[in-house]
């Protein structure tokens, strides 16, 4: 990686902007686990034949990875005007990258329900463009209240998809396997979330004595996630793992 940064400053207007490349190299490794009905028929066998065809089925060491290069640009604004209050406004690439254990080219047979787990050593991250605006309200004290809206346009954005694994000797699986239905991730479509941020937080060091070591905060969050996955599943306005209401509150003690 390498990065470039600069910032300066108008009157009451400061920018930060910056550039960073990135190249990124995976792989992964382990057995390959091939089911074969010989070997799985383990009946009223020795110990010692079942432990062979046990250990027949994971006949073959594969490594497989992949590797891509990404640029991040960057820049942000911040305007202080009034008293306390400050105006802000970015605009940045980020890049969510897939859990290790995705990238391993294992598979997990489940032979009585004949399904596959399987991992994806082709699997690239996905990028997001992110945009943000917001207005904060600083206290004299310690804290400040604040609004913001923002929007993340994601692309090569992946999910875990179920499938058939088609017949042939080049199905990815040396011709085994053909008609069980596989899990896998996989890199699909493009996907984009919005939404708006209302945050809370204080300090009560205006209170006397004991009490103004007290403070408290709350923040709220209101998504809309859409995405577009193509020929796999089409459009859909749920993405895993976001809910469209989201909020939080405490009361603290320092």
């Amino acid at each position: 990686a390498a990065f470039a940064q600069g910032n300066t400053r108008f009157g009451g207007l400061r920018i930060l902007t910056g550039l960073r490349f990135e190249e990124t190299r995976t792989s992964g490794s382990n057995f390959l686990r091939v089911s074969n009905a010989t070997n799985n028929n383990q009946g009223a066998l020795p110990v010692e034949q079942n432990a062979a065809r046990a250990r027949a089925n994971f006949r073959q060491w594969r490594t497989q990875g992949t590797k891509y290069r990404n640029i991040f640009p960057g820049i942000h604004f911040a305007y202080a005007f009034g008293n306390n209050w400050q105006a802000r406004a970015s605009y940045n690439v980020s890049i969510t990258r897939p859990s290790p254990v995705n990238l391993l080219p294992n598979i997990v047979p489940n032979e009585d329900a004949q399904t596959l787990s399987a991992g994806n050593p082709t699997l690239k991250p996905y990028t997001s463009d992110n945009f943000d605006v917001s207005v904060a309200r600083y206290f004299a004290g310690i804290g400040q209240v604040s609004a913001g809206v923002f929007l993340k346009e994601i692309t090569n954005y992946f999910r875990s998809f179920r499938g058939t694994v088609p017949a042939g000797a080049d199905n990815g699986f040396n011709g085994e396997y053909a008609g069980w239905t596989i899990t896998q991730n996989r890199n699909v479509g493009s996907a984009r979330i919005r939404g708006i941020e209302l945050n809370y937080q204080q300090q009560y060091t205006f209170l006397p004595g004991f009490w103004r070591g007290f403070g408290s905060f709350a923040n709220y969050t209101y998504l809309e996630t859409y995405g577009d996955f193509g020929a796999l599943t089409g459009f859909t306005s749920k993405l895993p793992n976001l809910t469209p209401h989201s909020c939080n509150a405490g009361l603290t003690y320092a």
